[in-house]
């Protein structure tokens, strides 16, 4: 096992983007707050040695968050929430810090372009 120099953060949804997703209708059944959970979002960011430095680089780093969790629902940037502010980021993402990122796999880290 080896550690990785990067902090994780887990963007997982809360309800007012459940709402929101549930808000376009593709033909299926509103999906549940526990559905979306279970498939959250994890991103790597610098790794820092207090827990208020990842605080404050999520701080200011949210928009390009917020718009990646958005996109992955809806592609069309006109159907996104108008103004997304710091404060709505909180209301509707629960963010977890991983301080300590083991790699179990010997194969070698892929980096790919997302987005």
């Amino acid at each position: 096992m080896r550690s990785i120099n990067r902090t994780v953060i887990i963007i997982k949804a809360k309800q007012p983007y459940v709402d929101w997703a549930n808000s376009f209708d593709d033909g299926e059944p509103p999906m549940k707050l526990e559905e979306f959970q279970q498939d959250a979002t994890a991103y790597l960011i610098p790794q820092f040695d207090y827990i208020e430095q990842s605080v404050k680089y999520i701080e200011k780093h949210y928009a390009e968050i917020f718009e990646s969790e958005l996109a992955d629902w809806m592609t069309a940037p006109h159907l996104w929430p108008p103004k997304r502010t710091l404060k709505m980021f909180r209301k509707w993402f629960e963010v977890g810090i991983c301080g300590m990122v083991i790699d179990m796999d010997k194969k070698p880290v892929l980096l790919e372009e997302y987005q």
